[in-house]
């Protein structure tokens, strides 16, 4: 069975995921990848296609529709297209900026992009002061300078969220040749997680935008065309899960001896922390304690300790194939069931759902992650529907009711 994927550049990871996909179920694909235009007209006797960003079918498709998955572009009968959802990257920035701290948020690009809808609706909903500036008013050739002037004069910390890498990047240089100071001041986010991000000034957070998941997902919908379905009629959307946070919003506290706590904190997410110890190790009473994380942070200790392991808990479920108790336990909580109560208290989807929505995994087809192996290597990353909690069992070890952390309530 002959599988045509086309894509004007390749991408390595998407490919290894698709493959990686042939592999798992015993496939009988044979996958022949093209990244030119005019060798690409000249496929016909393929059983299905793969298309990469707004690529053209063949012209001979509406004469024989063989199965078809294209990733982005318009619409129409008998081809399935995925995309990733704009508005569900924009929700994950408004939380991001509210979990670091940031009171007011802001975007600087034009208000084309999608996802600064679902941006605005949920830093509103978060309590978060939106503000826009928008570089099409008044004259462009003074933008730079307007730019610069109203990022000074906006309310700090000010977190701005912009809808790539490459414009977040060129606004921390901006920032650093006008002094403005990053994160203190302000705070950049952008999204694909490009290598250059890691190694910027200062490095920059981003949203992950794995080409993985989408392989993963392509090679999904094009088995279920193979195997007899139709093709969906709106676009299947891929749900964005994690930020790679790194200094461009990493804001200090303003207090020190909080900022000391929260590293030793971050750094053994999982031990039994209690409170009187931590505020012993603060040189603190236990008021004290309480009243410097609520003033630094807007949070309880037991509530930055449940972020920590909620970092942790989605490193392992995204990059390991250990199983959801293995992680519960690894994070503290004592198995399956503490760690659903702690993915449904941030208001997140149950831990297997949320793995299978960082591998591409569509939502029906959840139930088989456990199947489906990571088709790229780990990397380190820092950053509720149909599905109950089953009742704790001898391999929970213990019923999940996070003990360490209930001594501060």
């Amino acid at each position: 069975m002959r599988i045509c994927l086309f894509m004007a550049t390749l991408d390595q990871q998407l490919i290894g995921a698709i493959e990686h996909y042939r592999q798992q179920h015993d496939l009988p694909w044979q996958l022949q990848v093209i990244d030119r235009k005019e060798a690409f007209t000249q496929v016909h006797d393929v059983d299905g296609i793969l298309l990469g960003s707004y690529a053209p079918l063949p012209s001979w498709w509406s004469r024989r529709r063989v199965p078809c998955v294209r990733w982005r572009g318009i619409p129409e009968p008998g081809v399935t297209v995925v995309y990733w959802d704009d508005a569900a990257i924009g929700r994950l920035a408004a939380r991001h900026f509210r979990e670091q701290g940031f009171r007011y948020v802001a975007t600087v690009s034009k208000p084309l992009y999608a996802g600064f809808g679902g941006f605005r609706e949920a830093a509103t909903a978060a309590g978060l002061t939106f503000l826009r500036f928008d570089p099409t008013a008044g004259d462009a050739d003074h933008g730079v300078g307007r730019l610069i002037t109203w990022l000074r004069a906006a309310p700090h910390p000010l977190g701005i969220f912009c809808h790539q890498d490459r414009p977040a990047l060129w606004l921390l240089e901006l920032c650093r040749e006008h002094g403005v100071r990053v994160p203190d001041e302000i705070g950049v986010l952008g999204v694909d997680d490009l290598e250059i991000s890691a190694v910027s000034m200062p490095p920059l957070s981003s949203i992950q935008i794995p080409s993985s998941a989408i392989g993963m997902a392509m090679a999904i919908h094009l088995h279920r065309l193979l195997s007899g379905a139709s093709a969906p009629s709106d676009p299947v959307p891929i749900t964005p899960t994690r930020v790679s946070v790194r200094k461009s919003t990493m804001r200090d506290t303003g207090d020190a001896v909080i900022d000391r706590l929260c590293n030793y904190l971050a750094s053994k997410p999982a031990a039994a922390h209690s409170g009187p110890a931590l505020a012993k190790r603060a040189g603190l009473s236990l008021p004290q304690l309480h009243r410097r994380f609520r003033k630094a942070l807007g949070l309880t200790p037991a509530e930055q300790i449940r972020r920590y392991r909620l970092r942790l808990a989605q490193d392992l479920l995204a990059d390991t194939d250990q199983t959801v108790a293995a992680i519960g336990r690894r994070c503290g909580l004592g198995g399956t069931v503490g760690l659903w109560r702690l993915f449904r208290a941030a208001g997140l989807p149950s831990p297997d759902r949320w793995r299978a929505m960082t591998r591409g995994v569509p939502d029906d087809d959840h139930h088989r992650t456990d199947s489906v192996a990571i088709p790229f290597p780990a990397q380190p990353h820092i950053g509720t529907a149909g599905w109950e909690p089953p009742a704790p069992g001898p391999a929970d070890g213990v019923e999940g009711a996070e003990p360490e952390v209930a001594s501060f309530i």
